[in-house]
C-alpha cells in the first residue's frame, strides 16, 4: 500500500518579521542515502510525494533537512547519509525568495574521513554557525510526537533548533553556555578554587540568561498560535497552550536579575554540583510544557498515528 508525504517547500517564518519567506525551486542528490542521483524540481505550490514504504519519501525530507541545516532531522550522523559502498555524499539546491528572483544555491558534501566542504552561491562558507539559518525549516514527523510525550530533552531542542535559525546572537549563546557548563563540570573532583568557578559560572550566567528570555519569549508566541490553530480543530471546545517551566523562580523579563539570581545559585550549589559530578540547575534543565484545557497534555491528551515512512 503506498504512503503519502506531503510537503510545503516555502520555510515561512512569521514568528520573526525580519526572516524572509525561502522557496525550494531545485533538489540534487548524489549518494545520498539510497540516492545514487537524483535531481527534482519542485512547484511553488508544494509537492505531494507517493510511494511504497522504503521508496526513499524520508531521505528526501532529510537531504532537504541537511541542506538548511547541515544536520539530519532524525539524528543521524554524516556518515550514516552516505549511500552504502560510497566515499561521499552531495546535497545541492536553488531557493528563491520570489519567483522573479534569482534562485541562490547551497550545496553541501561530506565524505567518510569526516571531510566537509560548503558553499552558498558558490562561495565558500566555512562554519556551521554562518550556514545555519540562512534557510530555515522546520519539520515534522510521527516521532515529533515526542514533543508533548517525551523526556523534556527533546523539547529543549526543538526550541534551540527554531529560536537559533532565525536569532545569531541566540546561537553563540547556546555554544557559550554549553562551552561555560562543559568546563566548569571538567573542574568538579581537580580543584576547589573559587576563582576557577567564578570564570565560568559567569559565562554560563551571561550567555544563559539570553537563552531563558528569548526561550520565554518563543514559548509565549508560540502558545498564541498553538491556542488559535487548536481552537480552530477543536470548535473551540477546549483551550491550548504552552508555557515555559524553569526552576528558576524570577522575572524573566529582567535579564540581569535572572543573571543575577543564576550566578548566586551556581555559587550555592558548586559543592552539591561537585558531589554529582555534573551541573544540575540551569537552561540545559528547564522544559517547555504543552498544555489541554490547562492541564498538561503529557498526562490528559490522546492521539493517533497513520501513514508510513519512506
Amino acid at each position: 500500500m503506498p504512503s503519502l508525504l506531503l510537503f510545503d517547500f516555502y520555510f515561512d517564518f512569521d514568528f520573526y518579521n525580519d526572516i524572509d519567506t525561502m522557496h525550494l525551486q531545485k533538489l540534487t542528490l548524489i549518494n545520498f542515502r539510497s540516492y545514487p542521483e537524483l535531481s527534482i524540481a519542485f512547484p511553488p505550490e508544494g509537492a505531494l510525494l507517493e510511494g511504497l514504504n522504503g521508496a526513499g519519501k524520508s531521505n528526501l525530507l532529510e537531504g532537504i533537512h541537511l541542506l538548511c541545516t547541515g544536520r539530519s532531522q532524525r539524528g543521524a550522523s554524516r556518515g550514516d547519509m552516505i549511500a552504502h559502498g560510497q566515499e561521499a555524499a552531495y546535497v545541492e539546491g536553488e531557493f528563491c525568495a520570489t519567483a522573479n528572483d534569482d534562485p541562490v544555491s547551497a550545496a553541501i558534501g561530506f565524505s567518510r574521513d569526516r571531510k566537509v566542504v560548503m558553499k552558498r552561491g558558490g562561495e565558500e562558507v566555512r562554519s556551521f554557525s554562518e550556514w545555519f539559518g540562512e534557510r530555515p525549516v522546520v519539520s515534522f514527523g510521527t516521532d515529533d510526537l515526542e514533543l508533548v510525550y517525551g523526556a523534556p530533552e527533546g523539547r529543549r531542542k526543538f526550541l534551540d533548533m527554531l529560536i537559533s535559525q532565525t536569532d545569531r546572537a541566540y546561537l553563540g549563546a547556546l555554544a557559550s553556555y554549553r562551552r561555560g557548563m562543559a568546563c566548569r563540570n571538567a573542574l568538579f573532583g581537580r580543584t576547589d578554587d573559587p576563582a576557577q568557578y567564578e570564570i565560568y559560572e559567569r559565562a554560563m550566567a551571561e550567555s544563559g540568561a539570553l537563552l531563558v528570555s528569548r526561550r520565554v519569549e518563543a514559548a509565549g508566541e508560540l502558545g498564541a498560535l498553538a491556542a488559535g490553530f487548536y481552537a480552530e480543530i477543536s470548535g473551540g471546545g477546549e483551550a491550548a497552550g504552552m508555557e515555559y517551566i524553569s526552576k528558576f523562580k524570577c522575572d524573566f523579563a529582567c535579564i540581569n536579575e535572572w543573571q543575577n539570581i543564576y550566578l548566586n545559585t551556581l555559587a550555592e550549589r558548586r559543592k552539591r554540583d561537585a558531589e554529582l559530578m555534573f551541573t544540575a540547575y540551569g537552561p540545559h534543565r528547564d522544559d517547555l510544557r504543552f498544555l489541554l484545557g490547562g492541564r498538561p497534555a503529557k498526562a490528559y491528551a490522546s492521539w493517533s498515528v497513520a501513514g508510513g515512512a519512506g
